[in-house]
């Protein structure tokens, strides 16, 4: 009978933990190997008849099989939820590097729709951070989809520093957001062209 309750156990472990990580699936199943070795050995230990133990193991077997199919869905959700974050993770260690350029180029829209723009910056400056900020746009796209990069990372570059030297006087940090938004676009160049992407020349 001990026999028999403990095939149906193993049986209702294996069904229920089928398909999970391997990692998940075989410690859950070596955690109840361990608390029915534990259970039997303790009714022993109190000197109950093997058919009792028997029906004990299987009325606790029965007992959890609503926190097991619990657990299962945890698992399952977990799982689900990782793969979210490592496709997240890639993603935006593929496209990480569009921040900086991003955040020039809405500063120069609102500078140059005179939001928040000190009183010093005229309208040529104004222009340069529209047209600089057409230009980043423009090669932010082209070093999204691969083409023209070096060209592409030039037109960034210059989007974003000429507008800064003209600006810097009155918004010192300008400048330094320019070089970031410089070196994240001849990065994504160099790396594109590392992967064998097509260049255009400059």
């Amino acid at each position: 009978m001990i026999a028999l309750v403990l095939a149906l156990t193993r049986a209702w472990v294996r069904s229920y933990t089928r398909g999970l990580p391997a990692a998940a699936r075989d410690t859950r199943r070596s955690e109840i190997e361990s608390d029915v070795w534990e259970q039997r050995r303790a009714e022993q230990a109190r000197g109950r008849r093997p058919l009792a133990t028997a029906l004990g193991v299987l009325g606790r077997v029965l007992r959890g099989v609503p926190a097991d199919l619990a657990w299962r869905l945890e698992q399952r959700i977990r799982g689900r939820l990782a793969h979210r974050l490592r496709v997240g993770a890639r993603s935006a260690g593929r496209h990480g590097w569009t921040v900086f350029p991003a955040f020039v180029a809405l500063g120069y829209v609102s500078g140059a729709a005179g939001l928040g723009t000190p009183a010093l910056v005229g309208t040529p400056a104004k222009l340069a951070m529209a047209a600089g900020a057409a230009a980043i746009v423009c090669g932010v796209v082209c070093l999204w989809r691969g083409t023209a990069t070096v060209a592409a990372a030039w037109l960034v570059c210059a989007g974003a520093l000429v507008p800064a030297c003209l600006i810097a006087s009155s918004a010192p940090l300008a400048l330094l957001w320019a070089l970031l938004a410089m070196r994240s676009a001849l990065r994504r160049a160099d790396a594109l062209r590392a992967q064998g992407r097509p260049v255009a020349p400059v």
